[in-house]
């Protein structure tokens, strides 16, 4: 893999897809087998899943935007629901995944819009259309939310998250060779920012991880370089044990989120698959021709497969490199 050639094409995704396919997929005995798996799966009707394991060490392989992987097949993978791309991590420590009901499910949304960001300078963030938003995505899921002023701290998170399976978090976000930072709020709603292994530590204190935490905020999945990857909170959520973690590989523009954001979560709330999900949602910000569809980035525990225990319709073929 030509890391230099990648890093010159990085601000053409397609070719730096392209790129990437083939230096996964040329050798030949990985390319039968792709072959024939998908074949299998087309027969069969169902999706592929294409699950990513990198050594923990390996992080200049870590900060490649595997979520641009394009063939001639399928086009970009990871805007395709039949092939589910993963970034899987192996969490060892991590408490089991008991089945749970979808009835049962309860999600806690945290909406950060201190009053001060424009000192510094950062956007607004509309707070009341945020959580109005999410309340009627998550639909019948109950939900608590932190997005009146001065709600949104690392205190009232860590206070609530017991009772969440679902954390989606809308924040602005930071990141450089110095380390990551969420920008929270404190009790007077001025900004509070947050370095991620803070925010880390407190995620895992709590007495039960959430199933799925999504994170609105940029660069939480670290800035395509090494240095920045280590640091990032999506990862180190992962590697902490939570078994699904959405998070931004870049900066994530407004129009973006706003319309990945609803798809992404009625998905979610029909078959609780995250995999599934996250590939319709891409797919629909693709067609709008939005430059920054591959932002979003999944890392997700092995054996995971669902919110929930998935329907019968939803099982898939797997196949892991």
């Amino acid at each position: 893999m030509d890391l230099a050639e990648l890093r010159a094409a990085e601000l053409n995704p397609e070719r730096y897809g392209r790129l990437l396919a083939d230096a996964l997929f040329s050798a030949p005995a990985i390319a039968a087998l792709i072959s024939e798996v998908r074949t299998a799966a087309i027969a069969a009707s169902l999706p592929l899943e294409l699950r990513l394991k990198i050594p923990a060490d390996a992080t200049e392989l870590h900060a490649l935007r595997w979520e641009r992987l394009w063939t001639n097949d399928e086009g970009p993978l990871a805007a395709s629901e039949r092939v589910l791309l993963t970034r899987c991590v192996d969490c060892p420590s991590g408490s089991p995944l008991d089945p749970r009901p979808k009835n049962g499910m309860r999600a806690l949304v945290v909406v950060a819009a201190p009053t001060d960001l424009a000192d510094y300078p950062l956007a607004q963030i509309d707070a009341t259309w945020w959580a109005r938003q999410a309340r009627e995505q998550l639909g019948s899921i109950s939900t608590v939310l932190l997005a009146a002023r001065g709600q949104a701290t690392l205190a009232n998170i860590g206070e609530r998250l017991a009772d969440a399976d679902i954390l989606y978090v809308v924040c602005h976000g930071t990141i450089n060779r110095q380390g990551a930072h969420l920008w929270l709020e404190q009790e007077d709603g001025q900004c509070d920012t947050v370095p991620a292994e803070r925010f880390v530590e407190r995620i895992k204190a709590a007495s039960r991880l959430p199933r799925l935490v999504v994170l609105v905020s940029c660069h939480s999945a670290g800035a395509g370089d090494p240095d920045t990857f280590a640091s990032a909170v999506g990862p180190a959520l992962a590697r902490a044990g939570v078994p699904a973690v959405i998070a931004m590989q870049a900066r994530l523009s407004l129009a973006t989120a706003t319309a990945l954001m609803p798809p992404l979560f009625r998905a979610l709330t029909r078959h609780g698959r995250v995999d599934r999900a996250l590939a319709a949602a891409r797919a629909g910000v693709l067609a709008l021709h939005r430059p920054d569809w591959w932002v979003p980035t999944l890392f997700m525990r092995d054996k995971f497969a669902g919110l929930w225990a998935p329907a019968p319709s939803t099982r898939s073929m797997r196949t892991r490199r």
